[in-house]
């Protein structure tokens, strides 16, 4: 009786386990869940060309992810890159 009372026990263990990780699946984002920009709509959120946009990303100033042909850009690559764009203002002493 005590070898079943141990794998009893072990598999409510088991059980808990299972159900914390399945909560914790169901509270984190989920990436698919992103929205993504095509060309065009970041080139108009950035307000600049399709061209200027296809430089940058070719020049590495932009990151951007590919799907198939497609290219696509989540609101991280642009707020990345409009961070990097910024420059701290001049201080007087």
């Amino acid at each position: 009786m005590e070898i079943t009372e141990k794998i009893l026990d072990r598999i409510d263990q088991l059980e808990q386990l299972i159900e914390n990780l399945i909560r914790s699946f169901q509270s984190t984002p989920k990436e698919d869940t992103k929205q993504t920009f095509t060309e065009r709509e970041t080139s108009e959120i950035l307000k600049i060309s399709v061209r200027t946009l296809n430089s940058h990303r070719q020049n590495g100033f932009i990151d951007f992810h590919k799907n198939g042909r497609r290219i696509l850009y989540t609101q991280k690559n642009i707020d990345d890159y409009l961070s990097r764009g910024k420059k701290k203002a001049f201080q007087f002493k």
